[in-house]
């Protein structure tokens, strides 16, 4: 016998303000969450279950400030921060009485699957009409990720990494 369950949940809100002169102010925030039990018997009564939860969240900022882009010269700076959680487990037994059938959860001792994932950047664009059908775009990007395996145990495993990627394209 096998069976899960499972929900998940999104939210978001973004909005624009626009400044004299065209300038524009673009913001974003966002987050969800998705959390799902497994279950599956262990005999053929059915009378004892592995369950396997498992719960999963994010959560996502942005904001833009840009020139307007009318002009033959513009820009844009942007910043980011991005996070998830992952928190799963070991299987915990649930034994049924042959009375009733109550269950009786014995969680496990230790989460297995957890990790922890952070992104952190910086970009920013600088487009330049060179002629009215030929654009000059520099574009970067900075950023800063970590990820973290097993965060909440005693043992962590931690890997980090910083790098600016940046990029010229000529349309």
């Amino acid at each position: 016998h096998n069976g899960s369950e499972g929900r998940v949940q999104r939210s978001s809100i973004e909005g624009t303000y626009t400044f004299g002169g065209g300038y524009r102010l673009d913001a974003s925030y966002s987050t969800s969450s998705a959390r799902s039990m497994y279950a599956s018997a262990t005999n053929d009564d059915g009378k004892a279950w592995v369950f396997a939860p498992l719960v999963l969240m994010n959560r996502n900022v942005e904001a833009r400030f840009s020139s307007p882009g009318e002009q033959r010269l513009r820009w844009s700076l942007g910043v980011n921060h991005f996070s998830a959680e992952e928190l799963g487990s070991a299987a915990g037994i649930a034994s049924a009485t042959a009375i009733g059938g109550v269950a009786a959860y014995a969680p496990p001792a230790v989460l297995t699957g957890q990790y922890r994932n952070v992104n952190t950047g910086g970009f920013g664009t600088i487009s330049y009409d060179i002629l009215q059908n030929l654009t000059l775009d520099l574009e970067g990007r900075y950023q800063s990720d970590s990820l973290i395996s097993g965060y909440k145990s005693l043992t962590p495993a931690t890997l980090e990494d910083k790098a600016f990627l940046p990029r010229v394209i000529l349309n």
